[in-house]
């Protein structure tokens, strides 16, 4: 299983997907270096028994192509990330087409101020 987030944050909810689906690959993006930073620096360490084999924190931004090759990813997660910008939804929802392989799952959840609501 290979899972990937975009807007990881600071790596609780990528973390929590690791425990509790255990996937040989997941790659968690966020834009923010500092909460890629945070996300690092709260790794479990190599051999304590809480380890995130295959777990890697990468910097990448919604409005840019993923650094994921075309139809690698099993299931693709973003929660509660893209609320600022919804301008790139669209060329998100085109990269999660891209790097989802047949038959994956793109599970998005997210809100939209009325603000930005097209009239």
């Amino acid at each position: 299983l290979t899972l990937a987030e975009v807007g990881c944050g600071r790596g609780g909810g990528a973390r929590f997907l690791h425990a509790h689906h255990r996937p040989s690959q997941l790659t968690a993006m966020d834009a923010s270096i500092a909460q890629l930073s945070i996300a690092e620096s709260t790794r479990p360490e190599a051999g304590t028994g809480a380890c995130l084999e295959g777990l890697s924190f990468v910097r990448a931004s919604f409005g840019e192509r993923l650094p994921l090759t075309n139809g690698s990813v099993d299931v693709l997660i973003s929660v509660e990330a893209m609320h600022n910008d919804p301008r790139s939804w669209p060329a998100f929802y085109e990269e999660a087409a891209r790097v989802l392989r047949p038959g994956g799952a793109f599970a998005f959840a997210d809100f939209r101020w009325a603000l930005h609501l097209d009239p």
